[in-house]
């Protein structure tokens, strides 16, 4: 994690740490990472400055061949 003061803004930036994700369709679990996406999220000021979160996530590949999803995104339930 690392939080940096950017253009008047308060910064934070993560990334994900997950091994693996479960495909929502089949339920499967995969540890093979298929593609990274970044996530901006706008938060409330933070001591009169603007804040945001820029969070770099995981899609992973779904290993059943019967499934018709590809790819799944990491899930950040409960987190975000």
């Amino acid at each position: 994690m690392e939080i940096v003061r950017q253009c008047g803004a308060v910064v934070i930036s993560a990334r994900s740490i997950s091994a693996s994700a479960n495909c929502p369709t089949c339920d499967r679990s995969s540890g093979r990472v298929h593609s990274h996406y970044l996530r901006r999220l706008a938060d409330l000021p933070f001591q009169d400055q603007a804040a945001a979160i820029r969070l770099r996530a995981r899609r992973f590949r779904c290993v059943d061949r019967q499934c018709v999803r590809v790819s799944s995104p990491n899930d950040f339930r409960g987190w975000l």
